[in-house]
């Protein structure tokens, strides 16, 4: 567990060898949501992909240190872009 910079005890987890934590909100469903009247394309209840609900999790790393992490994602695009 680590400080985030709002002071939140965060569980540290770890994506291209940065420390960081996810965050998790809730969204429309893109497939099913058309913001219509009624809410959604497929009528009130939603469709498959987000499990009929109309809405979906959305799960988003957050780096401590964003400069790092920066650098670290040139580096694997650089990586998965030579030949």
């Amino acid at each position: 567990m680590r400080r985030d910079e709002d002071g939140k005890l965060r569980r540290v987890a770890e994506e291209l060898g940065c420390d960081g934590y996810y965050v998790v909100h809730r969204t429309d469903c893109s497939n099913c949501t058309d913001h219509g009247e009624y809410g959604t394309k497929h009528g009130p209840f939603g469709c498959r992909d987000c499990g009929y609900t109309g809405r979906r999790r959305v799960r988003v790393f957050v780096a401590f240190d964003f400069e790092a992490y920066l650098e670290a994602q040139i580096e694997e695009e650089k990586r998965l872009r030579a030949p």
